[in-house]
Parts: structure tokens; sequence; C-alpha cells
């Protein structure tokens, strides 16, 4: 005697079987789920979706490719035209920026107490004002 297997078909959730019978699906036989009549509508879904499907549409790499090098192409030639400018130059030139300012305000801490020695108040207000104009200028020009 030999023993055959028997395939269990794809669990299916109660809630799938509720979707379909409330579109109209005669999903049991003899109050049972009948798997014959499942897979039969199953496999007509799908049969159905294909058929929806564009031709198109299974091509996608087909025309994503082609659109995502015209855009970096389109890119680099704003980037050559002065359009663009690349994100690395910017950064380093902020930096730079950031840098040069920092140094010139640190730096009036080394000048100025020799300068407001003995001073009264509204001097040192001046002097103060007039070395941070210096300051500004000459970041004005180096910026």
């Amino acid at each position: 005697m030999t023993q055959q297997t028997k395939v269990q078909p794809k669990q299916i959730s109660r809630s799938t079987i509720y979707r379909y019978e409330k579109a109209g699906h005669d999903m049991r036989t003899n109050g049972k789920i009948d798997q014959g009549k499942v897979k039969a509508i199953f496999t007509a879904k799908r049969n159905e979706e294909r058929k929806q499907k564009p031709a198109d549409e299974g091509r996608y790499w087909d025309t994503v490719f082609p659109k995502e090098r015209a855009l970096k192409l389109i890119r680099e030639r704003e980037i050559a035209e002065g359009v663009l400018v690349v994100r690395e130059e910017v950064d380093a030139e902020v930096i730079r920026r950031e840098t040069v300012i920092m140094k010139a305000v640190l730096a009036l801490a080394k000048i100025l107490p020799p300068l407001l020695e003995g001073k009264r108040s509204a001097t040192m207000a001046q002097i103060i004002h007039e070395h941070h104009a210096k300051v500004f200028k000459r970041l004005a020009k180096t910026l």
C-alpha cells in the first residue's frame, strides 16, 4: 500500500474570504470552503490584473534609467554653467569664512587691553567700536 501525501494549499485568511464572499464570489461547498473554487477565483483575479496592466509598466527600469541619466547630465551642465553649486565647495567656503571671523574676534582680545588701560568708559567704547569697524571692513574685503 502506498502512502499518498496531500499537498496543503496556502492558508487563506478569514478576512480575505469574507471580502471575496461579500464581493459575490461563492467559495463554499456544503458550508465548507472549497479549495478548488478558491484557487479558481484567485487565478481568475490574477489573470484579470495581468490583462489590465499596461505593457509599459513591466519595463519600469527601461524608463527610469534614461530619465535618471538625463537628469544627471542636466545637473552636470548646470554646475558647469554656474547655475548650481557643489555642496562640498559651499561647505568648505562657509568653514573658511567662520575661521576668518573667529580669528579676527579672538585677535581683539590681544589688541584691545593695552589700548583700553586707564581710559574712561566712553573712550573705551569708542576704541572698541573703531576696532570692530576695522575687523568688519577687513572681513568684507576677504569674504
